[in-house]
């Protein structure tokens, strides 16, 4: 009976409570606040750096500053991007030879090739020449070879062909106590040259050269002779007379003498 009266009061009151009314109790959510992370750029190596500089250098057509800024970029690693900056700035400056030695390190790097490359290396290699120095048999220790005054190295001899300017160049060969060897060349634009070098042949002593003592052996059969003659002429002479002789005829005579 009770327990009737009971519900029969909550009923008259408002009723049992629903989901609302334990939703309204419930505490406030408190808002939820994003941090949001700033974003950090990774930070550029010196050689990233040197790069984009030269390309605002070459923009601003300060080719030889962005020559610089290439070369940098390429130390002390190089990578095909900035040899090929450095060959398109040598190329714009019409510093040919470098441009074509620089090709030489670009194709043993790179895997692709630019758009311009074909345009590029044509304009090069048709401003340079092509000469490879060959010995005339084995090279001795202490023999060297230059090339307008410039010593070739390792594979330079006798191997690779050394890219030159258009024109007259020199080659020698040159060792201690050895005759030295020069040869002059002509190399055209866009020709490759060879040219055979003698090796220097050794430097024989005066005193071990036949012609030495020949001539020593002249100067000596010659001194004697004049002495002779000169003692032959300067020597005193006297003369006396003597009476005639009945065989010889009347009249005095003149003696000559030499001592």
């Amino acid at each position: 009976m009770r327990l009737g009266l009971t519900v029969v009061g909550i009923v008259l009151m408002g009723g049992l409570p629903g989901r609302a009314a334990f939703a309204q109790r419930r505490p406030a959510a408190r808002p939820v606040q994003s941090v949001a992370t700033p974003v950090v750029a990774p930070e550029r190596s010196p050689q990233e750096q040197h790069f984009e500089r030269g390309h605002e250098l070459m923009a601003q057509r300060r080719t030889r500053d962005a020559l610089t800024e290439f070369e940098a970029a390429c130390s002390p690693e190089r990578r095909p991007p900035c040899v090929w900056f450095q060959i398109v700035a040598l190329d714009a400056l019409r510093e040919r030879l470098r441009a074509a030695e620089l090709f030489t390190v670009y194709d043993a790097l790179a895997t692709g090739r630019p758009d311009d490359y074909d345009v590029v290396r044509t304009r090069v290699m048709g401003g340079v020449g092509r000469l490879r120095v060959i010995p005339e048999g084995e090279v001795p220790a202490g023999v060297a070879f230059l090339l307008d005054g410039t010593p070739l190295r390792g594979a330079q001899v006798g191997g690779d062909a050394v890219y030159v300017l258009p024109g007259e160049r020199v080659v020698e060969a040159r060792g201690e106590g050895r005759e030295p060897v020069r040869l002059a060349v002509t190399v055209a634009a866009g020709a490759d040259r060879s040219v055979s070098v003698p090796i220097p042949e050794e430097r024989v002593p005066v005193t071990r050269r036949w012609w030495f003592w020949t001539g020593i052996a002249v100067v000596v059969a010659g001194g004697v002779t004049a002495a002779v003659l000169l003692s032959t002429q300067d020597a005193p002479t006297t003369e006396r007379t003597r009476p005639p002789s009945p065989l010889l005829g009347t009249g005095f005579q003149v003696i000559r003498s030499v001592p």
